[in-house]
């Protein structure tokens, strides 16, 4: 999206913070800036962007939250760098060389939880901006030419302190010393009217997640300073700390954040914020499945061609339709999602989800073909969701490609060895040996299973499959093998004793076919005594 503004108005979008610090890479390098105060620890940079403007070049870090940074420009060797400590990167997050007018690459390094973010310019004749999001938890980066007449870009800025301002000449052309003084008490006494230091110590709650304090210096520096500028801001961090304060808790109520944020929109309705508290609202009614509610704010905040949010509004708006049932429509609008923006990771979950319904409706063509695409395309999405390890594995195994199948129960039980179906998993993966008449390899496979767990069904399980496979095969070379085969040698005690501790679990049935000597319809451990024994 092309946003045709001037470049100083840009550079306040949502910044809480209200710091902007401007250095001329054409002038010495005198300029540093630490923003913020005490360093956050586990600060994770999640990913780094360009985003391209008129004029501009902008690079977007994105955290998990706000936290100070030191930025240090370097003339000789043409680049700036990003320090910040107590942080670490993402995976995602790697060095990249850009086709840019004015970048031309990114390094990032990581040394002892201090990372160094350089940004490698193509030459010296730019002017770099950065400033902070509070809301959206964002550094922003800006470089364009600079323009400036020559003498500006090599004559240092003399820095000079109010009570030197009389002896000095007049420094601006038409003012004399005494007017400098009167424009200097006149900044003063709006700082002082807008209560600049206590808003930058309620922002501080705020930035170290103490949102109940954060609430307390809100609503007292409402009452202090009624005609301060800051108030718009103010209201709506206020409806930001309630909706994260509702967001921890385990039974969340958005009942007062819902409410601050009508009252900030409604109170500053041209406020630069309204836009972030229209999406916000939106999404509480989503989590609260008001969906005529969400819907509706979603789609006129997708008429603003301006937002920030019309991405976030449009995978909204394509996971009601999944939680509607509109599987179809809810895949098609997620793949228009993913093609503008494919590393997106909730669009991708909800991708694979979508997969699982069709599982559960038993539509297993559809849903295998969503599973093989997605673990082609993100496999480490099926690390986060081993469970479509294990639905994957039982299409495979329907289809009787059982090595197919033990690839995915594998995956499974490796991923998430404690999962309920984990041990179910070990033993379709025998099964799948017994099947395929690899004797041997399930003999081992069930051994380790009634291991496991001992006394529960699946551990009963795989001592019924170990006296199977000494009923189909009783000539295995197995007498050399180090674990305990008592179950293979002797079968028909073994059937008994699981008889005897009635214990049986239809859900370790399998499919068998006529050759391998079991009956060819599913059956549970009980049916397997009786009829080993019938035979």
């Amino acid at each position: 999206m092309i946003i045709r503004s001037n470049i100083h108005a840009r550079l306040r979008l949502i910044c809480p913070a209200i710091m902007l610090i401007t250095i001329g890479l054409g002038m010495p390098a005198y300029g540093q800036g630490l923003r913020m105060a005490d360093p956050s620890p586990d600060v994770l940079i999640q990913s780094i962007r360009l985003a391209k403007h008129p004029g501009f070049t902008r690079v977007v870090i994105s955290l998990n939250q706000i936290a100070p940074y030191l930025v240090k420009p370097d003339l000789k060797n043409q680049q700036v760098t990003l320090t910040m400590i107590n942080a670490r990167l993402s995976q995602q997050v790697r060095s990249r060389t850009y086709n840019d007018r004015y970048l031309e690459k990114i390094n990032v390094s990581s040394v002892e939880k201090t990372v160094r973010i350089r940004l490698r310019l193509k030459n010296r004749n730019y002017r770099l901006h950065h400033s902070t999001n509070s809301l959206l938890k964002e550094i922003y980066v800006d470089f364009r030419p600079d323009t400036r007449p020559t003498a500006l870009k090599t004559k240092p800025v003399q820095k000079t302190s109010a009570e030197a301002v009389k002896k000095l000449k007049p420094a601006i052309k038409g003012l004399s010393s005494s007017r400098i003084q009167e424009r200097i008490e006149r900044a003063n006494e709006s700082k002082q009217r807008n209560g600049l230091e206590d808003y930058r110590k309620a922002i501080k709650f705020y930035q170290r997640q103490d949102y109940q304090d954060a609430l307390k210096a809100f609503d007292q520096f409402r009452e202090t300073y009624p005609k301060s500028k800051f108030l718009d801001e103010i209201a709506f961090l206020h409806a930001e700390a309630e909706y994260n304060i509702a967001d921890e808790n385990p039974v969340p109520n958005y009942e007062k954040a819902l409410k601050a944020y009508k009252f900030a929109i409604r109170h500053y309705p041209n406020s630069k914020f309204k836009d972030h508290a229209q999406y916000k609202m939106a999404l509480i009614f989503e989590k609260l499945n008001y969906t005529l509610e969400a819907k509706i704010l979603y789609q006129e905040g997708i008429k603003n061609r301006r937002s920030l949010y019309t991405p976030a509004r449009k995978v909204g708006l394509a996971k009601m339709l999944l939680n509607e049932g509109k599987l179809s429509e809810s895949y098609r609008a997620f793949q228009r999602i993913l093609k503008k923006t494919p590393d997106k990771k909730e669009a991708r979950a909800s991708v694979l989800k979508i997969g699982q319904k069709y599982y559960e409706q038993k539509n297993f063509k559809k849903a295998l073909a969503i599973f093989e695409r997605g673990s082609l395309q993100w496999p480490e999405s099926l690390d986060d969701n081993p469970q479509i390890n294990y639905q994957m594995a039982e299409i495979y195994f329907s289809q009787k490609k059982y090595p197919r199948s033990r690839k995915h129960y594998f995956n499974l039980i490796n991923l998430s060895p404690e999962a309920d179906n984990a041990h179910l998993a070990l033993n379709k993966i025998g099964d799948t040996y017994i099947l395929e008449n690899k004797h041997m390899a399930a003999l081992s496979v069930f051994d380790q299973s009634r291991k496991r767990d001992p006394g529960s069904a699946g551990s009963q399980y795989g001592r019924i499959r170990m006296a199977d496979i000494g009923v189909l095969n009783p000539s295995l070379p197995v007498r050399d093998i180090i674990f305990d085969v008592s179950p293979y040698f002797n079968p028909f005690e073994t059937y008994e004793e699981v008889m005897k501790e009635a214990r049986s679990d239809a859900r370790y049935a399998t499919k068998s076919p006529t050759s391998s000597g079991l009956p060819s319809r599913p059956i549970g451990m009980a049916e397997t005594v009786s009829f080993i024994r019938s035979s």
